[in-house]
């Protein structure tokens, strides 16, 4: 009689201890509060992210509060949280959005050092030196890069349907300034047709050049030079005279928008686009089709490159001051090793925003109105691939940077405390000017010489001659 007693004591005390195991008490969830740029969010985010934190806390215990800030106002937005000492948990960060070096430098990142491989060990374990160089600053690793094609290339987009009104091929287009002769061919079959497109940044990866400090910033290196490297101010070239000419002459013959696009304009799906250039990867010309609407021809012109510049591409950060510092690293594990919840934000939710057609291939459905980039919230190397991309696609972007040239600056992190205000003087100037050259609107030989001055006003040369210091020392430790 004990004996049953006891037993049915036991399974009194086991049942509801086994039910916990897939029913984590609510009272035992953590929320992470995640920042990301992103679309304004509709009801079919709220589906998505419900259905997350649902197996989230089930699984880890863990919520997530994800909000979405407009890409525009980002970077601004995060940047004066962190002035007022805000407090949230994780942040995308980056050198183009949301400056990685302002954030290192005003303390608004936690240091990762000892929390990254006692709770994200798989993660921690999966990043190369490289990497770990790239996001370490004074010996304290400050973010996690997601990985993503590492090497930055540069590429050449043309719509199939354009392409084929003219005699040219893709064969025929090998460089930026090949693109001249399509161009004009195509233009006497469209005289309307005037959005070319394509940037500096893109195009001095072609000439060799690469970011230090900023992207945009006045600060780069000619990559592909032996010996110690020469810190340059890239827009005092003759390369970057070279295209700011090759732009305008592209406008006066109407290739170009002679006024600048205004936003409905640039968003306009009529097909009237003879393409440009821009950054390139194995999946990349898929990904512009499915945005588009129609199919796009894409092709790499440049050998890859690794550098700072692109492995801070794509980092998420911990808030300095983050109440749920463990919690939020935990989170950065479950991005790297859980595919289940890491394609759920990536696309939705199958049968909704996404059907799959094969064990790892799925097709966005034509009604879908979520959108998360992939590369903003963890290793694509566990995203599902788009229909139309080879299913090796991964292993193929691998190889792709295991091939790619390395900058000999892997692993040298300017200091930029001393020339912030030069910095941000300099930023507001390419602010004003970068858009009038690299897109034509107005004549070279006036805007190019007004620009450089300018920038040499803001203190260009006092970041050149700083940053050269820096290098110099780097240089003979390493």
């Amino acid at each position: 009689m004990k004996i049953k007693k006891m037993l049915a004591m036991l399974i009194a005390i086991a049942v509801p201890a086994i039910t916990m195991i897939g029913c984590q008490d609510q009272s035992d969830i953590t929320t992470v509060s995640w920042y990301l740029a992103g679309v304004k969010r509709d009801a079919s985010y709220d589906a998505v992210f419900d259905r997350v934190n649902e197996i989230m806390g089930e699984r880890y215990g863990i919520n997530l509060d994800i909000v979405l800030i407009d890409e525009s106002n980002y970077s601004q937005k995060i940047q004066t949280m962190n002035a007022t000492r805000e407090e949230y948990d994780l942040v995308f960060t980056s050198n183009w959005r949301n400056s990685f070096y302002t954030n290192v430098v005003n303390n608004s990142l936690y240091d990762l050092t000892e929390l990254l491989p006692k709770y994200a060990p798989t993660l921690y374990k999966s990043l190369s030196q490289a990497e770990l160089d790239a996001v370490t600053m004074d010996e304290k690793i400050y973010a996690v890069p997601n990985w993503q094609a590492q090497s930055r290339i540069t590429g050449i987009y043309i719509p199939r349907e354009q392409l084929e009104k003219t005699s040219y091929t893709m064969d025929m287009i090998n460089s930026i300034e090949d693109l001249e002769g399509y161009y004009a061919e195509f233009h006497k079959i469209e005289p309307e047709s005037n959005r070319a497109s394509g940037t500096w940044q893109t195009y001095m990866t072609t000439k060799g050049i690469i970011n230090v400090v900023q992207e945009g910033l006045p600060g780069a290196i000619f990559y592909n030079k032996t010996g110690k490297p020469q810190i340059i101010n890239q827009y005092e070239t003759q390369e970057f005279e070279d295209f700011a000419r090759l732009v305008r002459s592209w406008v006066e013959k109407g290739y170009y928008p002679e006024i600048r696009a205004t936003q409905e304009n640039a968003k306009a799906s009529k097909l009237d686009s003879p393409g440009g250039w821009d950054n390139w990867n194995p999946s990349s010309g898929k990904q512009v089709s499915l945005r588009t609407g129609h199919e796009y021809l894409d092709k790499p012109i440049t050998q890859g490159v690794i550098s700072n510049d692109s492995l801070l591409a794509t980092l998420t950060g911990v808030g300095a001051n983050s109440k749920h510092p463990v919690e939020a690293v935990k989170v950065l594990e479950i991005m790297h090793t859980d595919k289940e919840i890491y394609n759920m934000l990536s696309f939705g939710l199958e049968g909704v925003n996404y059907d799959k057609v094969g064990e790892n291939t799925i097709r966005v459905r034509e009604d879908n109105t979520y959108s998360m980039s992939n590369w903003s919230i963890g290793s694509v190397a566990n995203s599902f691939i788009l229909e139309g991309n080879d299913e090796n696609l991964w292993e193929i972007t691998k190889e792709r940077d295991n091939n790619a040239l390395v900058s000999p600056l892997i692993g040298f992190n300017p200091d930029t405390s001393k020339i912030n205000a030069e910095l941000g003087n300099c930023q507001t100037v390419v602010n004003e000017y970068i858009d009038t050259v690299q897109y034509g609107y107005e004549d070279p030989l006036v805007t190019v010489p007004k620009f450089c001055e300018e920038l040499k006003t803001a203190g260009a040369d006092v970041i050149i001659e700083e940053i050269q210091k820096q290098i110099d020392e780097w240089w003979e430790k390493n």
